[in-house]
């Protein structure tokens, strides 16, 4: 299982010497410091990608997703050979 997303921001926040409080300050639409620490450590906090982005973009990174199904890209592959043979 892949790391929570919110410790990766959290790391990135304190190479910034950013705190909480200033990355709340600077979101587009007011979020509370609390917020930004609940999304730091709780993985099972509800946060949206769109909210993550916006953090990111505050700390001066950006959030990439990628969507992969193994089983899918097996059959793609025997479909590819089968087409060839």
């Amino acid at each position: 299982m892949a790391e929570w997303i919110g410790r990766e921001l959290e790391r990135i926040r304190k190479l910034r010497g950013l705190r909480r409080e200033d990355v709340a300050a600077r979101m587009a639409k007011p979020v509370s410091a609390s917020t930004i620490r609940n999304i730091e450590h709780d993985e099972d906090y509800n946060v949206s990608l769109d909210l993550l982005q916006q953090i990111a973009a505050v700390l001066g990174a950006k959030i990439q997703v990628s969507l992969e199904a193994e089983d899918l890209k097996r059959w793609a592959m025997h479909r590819q050979k089968d087409r060839k043979g």
